[in-house]
């Protein structure tokens, strides 16, 4: 059987945007991203970042399963529960690494009741921005986007909720493990 060789590269910087990390990724181009979700998606947007060519785990809770949503749709090979067995971790690196796939089984039940959220990713993002108390400019900023733009994701998310206002949707969504 043979060897196999593993680099551990620690990629440090801002990660309250994925796209922070860009630059960085572009220049060590890794084969695996390792990435902590949990009441940020800061980790989620870096498979998108390093372009597809790195296989990406996500550890995260099942008390989130817009986390999840969003870690499948950013490709995400492995998806480990944060408080299961270390081994699980081992097990979805190595299949990632491979071209495989795992998802925990607390985590499946989760990630499929997140199928049925109704926010785009997008919505997620800005709305999780909102949570944190950025203004409208911040998050405008922060995501690369208008203010408009923002303001229409923002007034989209609260209708798709359900909600009254934006405190409202953040109420909502946090609730349903969204935000």
């Amino acid at each position: 059987m043979g060897a196999t060789h593993l680099e551990r590269r620690s990629l440090q910087g801002s990660a309250k945007e994925p796209t922070h990390a860009t630059p960085a990724l572009a220049a060590a181009r890794p084969g695996l991203g390792l990435a902590g979700a949990g009441g940020g998606h800061a980790g989620i947007g870096l498979a998108g970042a390093s372009g597809g060519r790195a296989a990406l785990v996500v550890l995260a809770g099942a008390e989130h399963p817009g986390v999840l949503r969003l870690a499948y749709a950013a490709g995400a090979l492995g998806l480990v529960d944060r408080d299961g067995a270390a081994g699980h971790l081992a097990t979805a690196i190595r299949l990632a690494a491979g071209g495989g796939r795992y998802v925990d089984d607390w985590l499946a039940m989760s990630l499929l009741r997140a199928m049925d959220m109704p926010l785009s990713p997008r919505e997620v993002r800005v709305l999780s921005r909102a949570a944190q108390g950025d203004s409208v400019a911040e998050i405008a900023r922060g995501l690369c986007l208008s203010h408009g733009t923002v303001r229409n994701y923002i007034a989209s998310a609260t209708r798709k909720v359900g909600a009254r206002n934006r405190v409202d949707a953040i109420r909502i969504s946090r609730a349903a493990g969204w935000v």
